[in-house]
C-alpha cells in the first residue's frame, strides 16, 4: 500500500471516528434530573412552606456535564460568571439536562471555583 493511500485511509478513520463520537453524545438519551444533594443553604420556597434545600452546583457538574467530557476540561477554564452562563445555557442546548435553578447552582459553582 503506497504512502498515499495509506495516508487517506487514516484521514477517512479518523473522520469516521469524530463523527461517531459527536454522535453518540448529541444523540445520549435525556436524562431526567434527580434530588440534588442537600446543601447548607435554604433555597427560596412559596410563604408556608418548609425551605428546601440549597441545590449543590458540584455535585450536579459531576453528575450531569460529564457524560460528554471529563472534569479536567472545566478544570482547565478560567471564566467569567457571565461566560461561565453562556457557556451553561450552550450545553444545555445541545442536550444537558439541567432545570433553571439548577443551571443556576452548577453556573454559582463554576464562578467561583474556576474564575478567570
Amino acid at each position: 500500500m503506497s504512502k498515499d493511500t495509506s495516508g487517506r485511509l487514516i484521514a477517512v478513520f479518523l473522520v469516521l471516528l469524530l463523527g461517531a463520537w459527536v454522535t453518540a453524545c448529541a444523540t445520549q438519551p435525556s436524562v431526567a434530573p434527580t434530588s440534588p444533594a442537600p446543601a447548607d443553604t435554604p433555597t427560596p420556597s412559596m410563604p408556608g412552606e418548609k425551605p428546601r434545600p440549597a441545590l449543590d452546583g458540584e455535585a450536579l457538574l459531576k453528575e450531569r456535564c460529564t457524560g460528554c467530557h471529563g472534569l479536567s476540561r472545566v478544570e482547565q477554564a478560567r471564566k467569567t460568571e457571565t461566560d461561565w452562563k453562556k457557556t451553561v445555557e450552550r450545553m444545555v442546548g445541545k442536550g444537558a439536562a439541567l432545570t433553571a435553578e439548577e443551571q443556576a447552582a452548577v453556573i454559582k459553582y463554576l464562578a467561583e471555583t474556576y474564575a478567570r
